[in-house]
């Protein structure tokens, strides 16, 4: 990058703990060259398609739709592949592509209210996902899944009655509770997206 200044820039696509609490803290977005986004959308849906057997005719229109909806940015073509991911049939594909987000702010709120939206059928799990989420996010030092899943089972306790023994869930279902915001790397759970602010939360 070339700048008519001495300024240094410092650009990573990891969380900075220093600036959590910063809400008023505006990041800018930066876009991708358009030639290299387009051959990550290629190559990754191409996967998709060989996967749930797409027509050629589908294939180039699940194109056009993620190339559209992702503004530019491969952080949100990233988004939207991990939420194809979980499509396992080709109607359920074509009904997510619908609905795509077009910034990664909405694309986070979509998947909290998706994570609301459980809690109208089972409202622990609901209760569940946010403790986690909130556990990871304010935790002062990296959190190990098992610690990560008896604080959410102390939530629950305090929400059921239920002693933690009994509230304890499996890690592995935490992270599908949590709709892909964590994943464990050594036993360490992290955000594997992290939401700009924590009003998002």
């Amino acid at each position: 990058m070339n700048l008519d200044s001495k300024a240094k820039l410092f650009i990573t696509s990891r969380p900075i703990p220093l600036w959590d609490d910063w809400d008023f803290l505006t990041l800018p977005l930066m876009s991708s060259n358009e030639v290299d986004l387009e051959a990550y959308i290629e190559v990754e849906v191409s996967s998709i398609a060989k996967r749930l057997n797409l027509a050629a005719p589908e294939k180039a229109d699940l194109i056009k739709t993620v190339t559209t909806a992702s503004s530019d940015l491969f952080l949100l073509a990233n988004l939207h592949f991990q939420s194809f991911a979980r499509n396992r049939t080709k109607s359920r594909l074509i009904k997510t592509a619908q609905t795509l987000p077009t910034t990664p702010g909405d694309y986070y709120v979509q998947t909290l209210e998706r994570i609301h939206s459980r809690g109208t059928q089972d409202p622990e799990d609901t209760e569940a996902a946010l403790a986690a989420l909130l556990w990871v996010w304010k935790a002062k030092r990296p959190l190990y899944a098992s610690e990560l899943s008896e604080a959410v089972a102390s939530v629950l306790e305090d929400l059921t009655g239920r002693p933690v023994e009994s509230s304890l869930i499996p890690e592995h279902d935490i992270l599908e509770l949590c709709e892909g915001f964590l994943h464990i790397v050594d036993g360490i759970v992290t955000f594997s997206r992290r939401p700009y602010s924590p009003r998002i939360l």
